[in-house]
């Protein structure tokens, strides 16, 4: 399996705080790095999947009311 490699600026502070996570933890810059990035994922994901089921439910909703099914319109407007 291949992974894509990412380079990004990061502002001293954190860069500052990441060496000494890993410095104490004696767990390498991409075992923190890959646990941050899933955190935030987790964290941002959440709401936007919730959203988008609510737009669904609104759409099988609004299907089942009224009967309408649209089929040359996927998007339902």
């Amino acid at each position: 399996m291949t992974f894509p490699l990412f380079t990004f600026r990061a502002e001293d502070r954190l860069i500052q705080g990441l060496e000494l996570v890993v410095s104490i933890t004696g767990k390498d810059y991409q075992y923190h790095l890959t646990r941050a990035l899933e955190q935030y994922l987790k964290q941002e994901l959440a709401p936007l999947r919730k959203v988008v089921e609510d737009i669904a439910e609104a759409g099988n909703t609004h299907e089942r009311e009224t009967g309408a099914h649209d089929t040359d319109n996927p998007v339902g407007t």
